[in-house]
């Protein structure tokens, strides 16, 4: 017979009932358990049990009479604790104490199978197996039963399951007060609201009476709440569920902070619950002619949650005292209103009130009916604001939106919150239009604006389905790329529209080509020509342009105006791309002026001229109707208190375009000098246009800037090589004219008649070769034609080329490009060094004398800051990989083509992956163009400039 630890029940003389673990053997013959041992903390006994039979002896063991008087007393002996304990200290610190303790043994002991036993006296040692008690694994509820008859009575019961027990006279122990767990009869009960001073009194009476007097009070204080907690059986008045359909109710009230805001609060029939209020079983007691009833309802919880969610899975926060706030705009006046606005169809489903004191919002939903008319250079629109019955024309709200005023005064006396997005919706509308009675009548060129007005938003591109099919003129020599023909066709979209435009691709994607096509589609009607007439002299240039077909008056003239070093450019392209277009230039001291201007451009269709002409012939100029103007690198008018777009603006012709890489250089009025020239007044006047987005900086005005963008985005058509890589062939080469000074020509046409006087002397005596002297000077034209300081270190004037070359770099820098800049003179190079240290920009060097190469190749490679490369030609032709680059500079031919090339693949080689653009740099009208002619057929005479083995012949040549 082993021992096993059991639980007993037992009456302590001074501390109530206590479970107290044991060691007890068990007689199977007479059913009699006999305890052996109190089980304590130590032991063979202790050592065997299990973890939870640990923890349920460890938990007796704390209120064990000797712990108990460690704990609450200074007494030594435990029967003088016994003896002197007060009653107050048993029943504010030690029986709670204890029923904490029986706590956790009693859910350790429904979860095993230790038994628990009533023991009658708690030295009792012995009991027989009938005083087991049932441990009940489901709660118990208790019911009251309240009659109302002659007398008012309620007496109560206690349900587990199915099986209600009466409480009078039954055996009750309590173990703990609160909820109650008890021994009732046989069984442990425990509660989950019932505290046991509810229980207790049943146990010694049947029922309780309530004096007649003392009904009405008694109802209140505890029928009510009875009914709320606990099942209740009534006879002789009524306990009913009661229907309620619940609505939730916003108000829109102030806030802590006086910033209105919404509260949240749900209604059943009169009741009105805060959302933080416990959802419980709710009682009302009614009461008609002396009777009285109560009724009951639980609040629909699923409901009230989804609720709570539907307002916070849209837009709103809830703060403190249930009130909610717009998420990320708390500390908006009109946030909230302006949130109810716009969500009408979500709070059809809530109760909406206001409580502001002496304002009144309006709360509906804000409507709006567009009308738009016009002719081909203007719109009409009209649009009408609904609130509710209250219609308003847009118009009216012009000041309020221009000075961003939320809020408008109603003619019933609500207030309407303006919607935020009305700001950037209609801002543009109203800075760029002007009232026409009820309508805002707006420019042509603004159907961007009108569109934004109308829909809310922009498209973030232009479907390519919706631009014009323009076919391709048939006498344009040469084959565009999928991009030149969607800009060729976007110019003649802009054509037929009447808008002015700028073609803002980068360097070297042939904008100069797309325009050339459009003047053939204008000028040939898209067809080629059977045939050209006689080539004509052109003021400015040897090489004659051939005369095609003139300008009419359907198709007059259209004028392209550029940098000087353009002229030749331009000219070359539309002989080579486009013979039939004849070219007046009208540049030089012999241009012609007024009549004779008149005169000779309309045998022309194309009169190319400088920014500087137009400056200085702007006074007869501005009386010429042009079918286009163009300006070429137009970033020359981004200052708009410059003469050169004054000028430029008086011009008049029937559309207008502009070509530059770089449309904004330094800030936003950049932008607006050029659509001002091409639509004035797009983008209204500068100093509005400043207001708006130089003060704040741009950065800080997002929000306007990408209005600005969608508006004049039609107007611009952009592409980087990176966007058209794979349409372009991998090196692109282009020959580069630049125009010499006039200080820069005088010198150089000095040297060259006195190396020609030189070499007639010699001929006319009667040698044919070439002297060193005559060498030296044909290196000194070479040199003169780039710069003449390269010759005279005192020379502070200008070069063609140079400007020409600098005006390209920063261009390229503007773009992020990398440039390698070669030269066969170093003394070039340093000119242009020079320049970049004065401007503290940093670049990359590398000709004979560097000694530490791989530093400047690492340098250039690795550091984004420096984005040029000054190598000379005969140092930097092998062994670099440069593939950083993607633009090459030669700036003077060199006898061998080969060598050339030899650079051109320091940056085009393996591991470049990028297209690489080489530009030639050639000056007009010196020995560079001879250079450039002869390497292609005769390289040793190009040779014979750095070995003295030039005939007379070759060397006359050159001089030509």
């Amino acid at each position: 017979m082993s021992d096993r630890l059991i639980v007993t029940l037992a009456l302590h003389p001074k501390f109530g009932y206590l479970l107290q673990p044991v060691f007890a053997s068990f007689d199977t013959g007479t059913g009699v358990y006999a305890i052996t041992e109190t089980a304590h903390g130590s032991g063979s006994n202790y050592e065997n049990l299990s973890e939870d039979e640990k923890n349920i002896v460890n938990a007796a063991g704390r209120f064990s009479d000797k712990a108990l008087m460690k704990t609450y007393s200074h007494e030594k002996d435990e029967a003088a604790f016994l003896q002197k304990v007060a009653p107050e200290t048993i029943q504010t610190y030690i029986r709670p104490f204890i029923e904490a303790r029986h706590k956790e043994m009693l859910l350790t002991l429904r979860d095993t199978s230790t038994p628990l036993f009533l023991r009658e006296k708690i030295r009792e040692r012995e009991f027989s197996e009938d005083r087991a008690i049932e441990i009940l694994a489901c709660p118990s509820k208790m019911i009251f039963l309240f009659r109302n008859a002659a007398t008012f009575t309620y007496s109560a019961r206690v349900r587990n399951g199915g099986e209600s027990v009466a409480l009078f006279g039954r055996f009750f122990a309590q173990l703990c007060a609160k909820p109650a767990q008890a021994v009732i009869g046989n069984r442990l009960h425990y509660f989950e609201d019932v505290d046991e001073k509810k229980l207790r009194p049943f146990f010694v009476k049947k029922q309780v009476e309530v004096s007649s007097r003392n009904v009405p009070e008694y109802i209140r204080k505890f029928v009510v709440p009875c009914v709320k907690e606990f099942d209740v059986v009534a006879e002789g008045f009524s306990v009913f569920e009661q229907t309620h359909r619940p609505v939730a109710v916003l108000t829109l009230e102030t806030g802590l902070d006086l910033m209105p805001v919404l509260n949240l609060k749900f209604r059943y029939g009169k009741h009105l619950f805060a959302i933080d209020l416990p959802r419980k079983k709710e009682v009302e007691l009614l009461e008609q002619n002396g009777a009285f009833s109560i009724g009951w309802f639980f609040r629909d919880e699923p409901w009230e949650q989804n609720c709570v969610d539907l307002l916070l899975n849209n837009g709103l926060i809830l703060g403190r005292n249930n009130q909610f706030a717009v998420w990320g705009n708390e500390e908006s006046k009109t946030g909230i209103v302006e949130w109810i606005n716009r969500n009408g169809a979500l709070l059809r489903s809530f109760e909406l009130n206001q409580s502001l004191g002496n304002y009144v919002y309006y709360t509906g939903e804000i409507n709006l009916e567009f009308a738009v008319n016009g002719k081909r250079d203007w719109f009409d629109v009209y649009c009408l604001v609904r609130f509710d019955d209250v219609e308003i024309p847009l118009v009216r709200f012009r000041g309020h939106i221009l000075n961003r005023i939320t809020e408008y005064l109603l003619p019933d006396g609500r207030i309407a919150v303006l919607p935020a997005e009305w700001f950037a919706r209609f801002g543009e509308l109203f800075r760029f239009g002007r009232a026409v009675g009820d309508n805002i009548r707006l420019a042509g060129y603004h159907f961007r604006v009108k569109e934004l007005a109308e829909k809310g938003a922009l498209p973030d591109e232009e479907p390519e389905s919706t631009m014009l099919t323009a076919e391709i003129p048939g006498g344009l020599n040469a084959v565009l790329r999928p991009y030149q023909r969607y800009g060729f066709r976007w110019l003649m979209q802009l054509q037929q529209n009447r808008f002015g435009g700028c073609l803002a691709d980068d360097m070297g994607l042939g904008k100069t080509l797309q325009v050339i096509a459009m003047f053939l589609c204008n000028y040939t009607g898209g067809e080629a020509s059977p045939g050209s007439r006689a080539p004509v002299q052109l003021s400015l240039f040897e090489a004659p342009v051939a005369l095609g077909r003139a300008a009419s008056a359907e198709f007059p003239p259209s004028l392209v105006v550029m940098p000087t070093s353009l002229l030749h450019n331009w000219s070359n392209e539309l002989r080579k791309f486009a013979p039939e277009l004849s070219a007046y230039v009208h540049a030089g001291a012999s241009r012609f002026r007024d009549e004779a201007f008149a005169r000779q451009s309309s045998r022309f269709p194309i009169v190319l001229t400088t920014y500087g002409t137009v400056r200085q012939d702007i006074d007869f100029l501005q009386h010429f109707d042009f079918h286009y103007v163009v300006l070429d690198e137009s970033q020359n008018i981004k200052n708009p208190a410059s003469q050169t777009f004054l000028s430029v603006k008086r011009l008049r012709s029937r559309h207008r375009l502009t070509l530059t890489g770089t449309p904004v250089e330094n800030s936003p009025t950049d932008l607006w000098t050029q659509m001002d020239f091409l639509n004035p007044g797009i983008l209204g006047p500068l100093g509005e246009f400043r207001k708006r987005f130089l003060i704040p900086a741009p950065e800080e005005n997002g929000e306007a800037v990408r209005s600005l963008l969608k508006i004049i985005s039609p107007f611009i058509l952009r592409r980087t090589k990176e966007q058209v890589a794979p349409e372009l062939p991998s090196l692109t080469e282009e020959i580069r004219y630049c125009e010499m000074s006039e200080e820069q020509t005088e010198r150089y046409n000095r040297e060259k008649n006195r190396i020609r006087n030189t070499l007639v002397k010699q001929f006319s005596e009667g040698s044919r070769r070439i002297g060193l002297s005559t060498l030296a000077g044909l290196m000194r034209l070479r040199q003169l034609a780039n710069h003449p300081a390269l010759v005279d270190c005192g020379f502070s004037g200008q070069s063609g080329k140079f400007e020409q070359v600098i005006d390209t770099v920063e261009t390229l820098f503007q773009e992020g490009h990398k440039v390698l800049v070669f030269s066969s003179f170093v003394k070039h190079l340093q000119l242009f060094a020079d320049y970049f240290d004065a401007r503290r920009w940093k670049y990359a060097w590398l000709t004979g004398q560097t000694i530490r190469r791989e530093i400047e190749i690492t340098e250039f490679n690795s550091n984004p800051e420096v984005r040029a490369f000054f190598i000379s030609l005969k140092a930097g032709g092998t062994g670099l990989n440069l593939t950083a680059a993607d633009y090459v500079f030669i700036l003077d031919p060199w006898w061998n083509p080969a060598a050339e090339m030899q650079a051109v693949s320091r940056a085009h080689r393996i591991g470049q992956e990028r297209k690489v653009t080489l530009y030639r740099y050639i000056t007009l009208g010196t020995v560079e163009e001879k250079i450039r002619r002869l390497q292609q057929y005769k390289s040793a005479l190009s040779d014979a400039l750095v070995r003295p083995q030039l005939t007379m012949e070759e060397a006359e040549e050159l001089l030509r």
